[in-house]
């Protein structure tokens, strides 16, 4: 399976720098703001037809600044997650997210992404082995 996980930290630390903290499980009391708290939501695969699947991916983030800063933050990320979230480079390979959606809630800018593809499954089938004829 494609590891869309790593790659969101990755790209998320490579657009955004060590300035902003990332957090992938739980919060720790008394982090330092601006931040980001990445999670998995959803990564399964599913048979779409004959040996066609779909894999579908979804990683929430959360985005935590001071309120200060609120709305020129929450523009600014909105702005550089739409631009180096669309596509994904994983393993030298393009994956194109299927749905960004953003969701300012009370304390944090909520972010969602999702990134759906195709893929096929064939079976390997072992070859005939050499048939010997004995004859009487």
């Amino acid at each position: 399976m494609i590891d869309f996980f790593t790659s969101t930290i990755k790209t998320l630390r490579d657009t955004f720098g060590e300035d902003y903290k990332i957090f992938t499980h739980n919060l720790s009391s008394g982090f330092q703001m601006p931040a980001f708290a990445v999670s998995p939501v959803l990564s399964n695969e599913k048979l779409f037809f004959n040996n066609r699947y779909i894999s579908e991916n979804k990683i929430s983030i959360r985005f935590y600044c001071k309120n200060e800063d609120k709305s020129r933050l929450y523009t600014e990320v909105c702005s550089k997650i739409t631009e180096n979230f669309e596509t994904l480079i994983i393993n030298d390979e393009f994956y194109r997210s299927s749905n960004i959606s953003f969701d300012e809630k009370q304390d944090y800018l909520e972010i969602k992404i999702s990134y759906d593809y195709f893929f096929y499954k064939t079976e390997i089938k072992e070859k005939m082995q050499y048939l010997k004829i004995y004859e009487r």
